[in-house]
């Protein structure tokens, strides 16, 4: 599979009129930069599903207040998802136009995902540390074939790895 530059991706955006996209990656491999960096180049809205899958007490919602959720943000247009959640994927995938894979060493997310609890003042809901979230780092690169599996025959999917 192809990796692309930030540029390449860029222009690959434009050129194919891309309206909606989703950067997934492990945690702590630089999805929302990403995403921050392209919404501020191409002027698209980001939703977080780290925020939006959280209710204010940060407990988890359920599966099918997820799909309320993205329903509500699959029918705009010009917007960026950061974020992975595999039990969506499926959904999501039925609507978005592109899907950046953000492939990272698990050394290197495991390193920024423990640096960002340091030094950041607002974690995000789904940015705590938990076992769970920890043994998802760890173990991430068995769940990338499941996501390219779900991804590749129904929508684009590029890899993006930061160089």
């Amino acid at each position: 599979m192809t990796e692309y530059s930030f540029e390449e991706i860029l222009t690959l955006i434009n050129k194919n009129k891309i309206e909606s996209i989703n950067v997934c990656g492990s945690p702590g491999s630089g999805k929302t930069t990403l995403t921050k960096k392209l919404a501020l180049n191409l002027g698209f809205e980001i939703f977080d599903l780290d925020t939006s899958f959280y209710d204010v007490r940060c407990n988890r919602i359920s599966k099918e207040q997820d799909r309320i959720v993205l329903s509500k943000i699959l029918d705009k247009q010009y917007y960026i998802i950061d974020g992975t959640y595999s039990s969506t994927l499926k959904y999501r995938s039925e609507k978005i136009d592109l899907f950046i894979f953000i492939k990272s060493n698990v050394w290197r997310c495991l390193y920024r995902f423990l640096k960002r609890r340091i030094t950041s003042t607002k974690i995000k809901c789904g940015e705590r540390i938990t076992w769970k979230t920890l043994n998802l780092i760890l173990k991430f690169k068995t769940i990338e074939a499941k996501i390219f599996d779900d991804l590749i025959p129904n929508k684009k999917l590029i890899i993006y790895t930061g160089k």
